[in-house]
């Protein structure tokens, strides 16, 4: 006696999917249920509050220097490819080169010594 093997899908069972037009309404539907105010019945204190509103504002301060460093940078360096060469500069007077100083372990000779 063989047994056959039985397939828990059959070719003309088509798995359930959910219809494309109902995504959207439902994801609207989420969205309103979580905007809408209900009681909260807390308190937020002057610290907590303070705190928050710190936080927020260093996030977009974060996002506003991200964009500056990722956009303005970049842009202004083409500004500055794009600008002229100067010109070859005019050979001018030679400046004089380092003065000799004595070692340190010997005094200059024009020190003043402290006898």
């Amino acid at each position: 006696m063989t047994t056959k093997a039985v397939s828990t899908l059959s070719p003309t069972r088509v798995p359930h999917r959910i219809p494309r037009a109902l995504v959207p309404a439902a994801a609207a539907a989420v969205a309103v249920l979580a905007l809408m105010p209900g009681a909260a019945h807390a308190y937020v204190g002057p610290g907590a509050g303070l705190t928050a509103i710190g936080t927020i504002l260093a996030l977009i301060g974060a996002v506003f220097f991200a964009l500056v460093g990722f956009v303005w940078y970049p842009v202004k360096r083409l500004l500055r490819r794009g600008r002229a060469a100067p010109g070859p500069v005019a050979p001018g007077p030679v400046a004089p080169g380092p003065v000799a100083r004595p070692p340190h372990d010997q005094p200059a000779a024009s020190a003043p010594r402290g006898h």
